[in-house]
């Protein structure tokens, strides 16, 4: 029997090592070459037999098809066929891609909101098809999002200041980052898509493989992770986790949910009742709740559970006619999907102080002003501008004053505001700008008021081209350490 995998141009073909089956492949190729016009290129293919083929067997049977005979692939599509002891060594050439990448494009000629996009749309990419097929080492990813940290801050090889740590760039727009992907997470969550589909998915190749060598008698989730297991079982393993935490029953039948044990509550605590019902076996199915006619057994129900328990069991729709499956809280439809796994896994990561969204961020984002006016508001907010204040608590000498006017404390209200540089600004456009109330005390309040009285946020590029020229004013007089980067 043979079996194939295909992508776009390249075709692995499995069979056993037999005269009958080579043939039977060999008949395979030509009718292949007869219906499509096409023929194979003999020296680019290669047969490959595992150790457990005799040597004079995997001699003889290659004349069968004509096409030579290696000892293994070192790599299929960029990613090893093989992998050794050392992991980061063999994923390498990440690193190497990425750095070819950067150095094909002029850092001078792009802003720093063509850097995010670039960064986005390529560079975060570059390592998608690697991460959804191993767990990458963590030291690695490090070490590629340092790069994507350099980069967007114009850095190059120099060692330059970060206005806004790595970790808080990759937060969502609605909590003041700018929704870069942490490289650790959204490993695990490519991966997680693999797992879900060797379990719930299509049948293929690799979910019989698997399924035969490490849970031939029960599902994924409930599998261990086993003696000597290969790269590719350990890090769809490692996803159980997030898997587990948006995962739960949909009720058909009920005869394969556990009342309790089992998730099958639409609920984002536990999917699992809050009160145990102590009338009930231990193993009691889902159905037990069930009438004849597959409806809810109300009076059962209040009976057996608490208020809040029966409200929310109540209101689950029994899919009759149908068996009991698994789906994705996150989707209507139950479709497991990497956006969402990505959000789950960075909650999962983080405690519940750190995921409050303390700063309102959606009347900058919902803008339609240009890209380096919406980069800069969220610097504002963020107080990331250079400004003598942030700039020496990182270390930075600099005069106390500030380098446009020579008076008062260089913060970010200064910048904005009470500069002379920033007056004349705001009385030559025009704009009632400064004489805003909350100026003085929160540079948020005050955006937040400009956006309430009709004011557009493309006017606030009038200020980001004010601060280009002070800190050039600024970096032309000398007394700016060479540290400091001109926006």
């Amino acid at each position: 029997m043979c079996k194939s995998i295909l992508f776009a141009d390249d075709t692995l073909m499995f069979c056993q090592a037999s005269e009958e089956s080579l043939s039977c492949l060999q008949r395979v190729l030509v009718a292949f070459e007869v219906a499509s016009g096409l023929k194979i290129n003999k020296d680019k293919s290669a047969v490959v037999f595992s150790r457990n083929v005799e040597t004079n067997v995997g001699a003889s049977l290659p004349r069968i098809l004509g096409i030579a005979v290696l000892s293994k692939h070192d790599r299929y599509l960029g990613l090893p066929t093989v992998t050794g002891r050392s992991k980061k060594e063999i994923f390498d050439g990440l690193k190497e891609r990425i750095w070819r990448k950067l150095n094909t494009w002029s850092l001078k000629q792009l802003s720093q909101a063509g850097r995010a996009v670039l960064l986005k749309a390529v560079l975060q990419t570059i390592p998608s098809y690697a991460m959804s097929c191993f767990r990458i080492p963590e030291t690695l990813l490090l070490e590629l999002e340092s790069f994507m940290a350099n980069f967007f801050w114009n850095c190059g090889t120099a060692s330059k200041i970060h206005w806004v740590a790595w970790a808080k760039l990759c937060t969502s727009k609605e909590e003041g980052g700018l929704g870069f992907r942490r490289l650790k997470e959204f490993n695990l969550a490519l991966l997680a898509k693999q797992a879900w589909r060797v379990d719930l998915g299509p049948h293929s190749v690799l979910n019989a493989v698997l399924k035969h060598k490490y849970f031939p008698n029960s599902s994924f989730f409930d599998s261990r992770l086993g003696s000597s297991p290969s790269y590719t079982w350990k890090s769809l393993w490692g996803t159980r986790d997030v898997l587990a935490a948006r995962m739960r029953w949909r009720v058909g039948d009920g005869s394969s949910i556990l009342i309790i044990g089992h998730p099958w509550i639409p609920r984002l605590e536990s999917f699992q009742p809050i009160c145990h019902p102590v009338s009930l076996p231990p193993d009691s199915r889902v159905t037990s709740l069930l009438t004849d006619n597959k409806d809810w057994n109300t009076d059962h129900i209040k009976k057996e559970f608490c208020p809040l328990d029966t409200e929310s069991i109540l209101d689950i729709k029994v899919h009759e006619g149908e068996r009991d499956s698994l789906v994705w809280n996150f989707d209507k439809q139950g479709r497991f999907s990497v956006r969402s796994a990505y959000k789950v896994v960075m909650r999962l990561g983080r405690s519940a102080e750190c995921s409050a969204n303390t700063q309102p961020w959606d009347f900058i984002w919902c803008s339609k002003a240009p890209p380096r006016v919406i980069l800069f508001a969220c610097r504002c907010v963020a107080d990331a501008l250079l400004t003598t204040t942030p700039m020496q608590s990182r270390g930075v000498r600099l005069t106390v004053g500030c380098g446009s006017c020579g008076s008062g404390t260089e913060d970010l209200l200064h910048i904005l505001l009470n500069c002379s540089l920033a007056r004349l600004v705001w009385a030559v456009s025009g704009l009632p700008w400064g004489s805003i109330d909350c100026a003085q005390s929160n540079t948020e309040l005050w955006l937040r008021e400009v956006h309430r009285r009709g004011a557009p946020l493309e006017a606030l590029d009038i200020v980001r081209q004010a601060t280009r020229v002070m800190n050039c004013t600024r970096a032309s007089s000398g007394d700016v350490d060479s540290i400091a980067l001109v926006m």
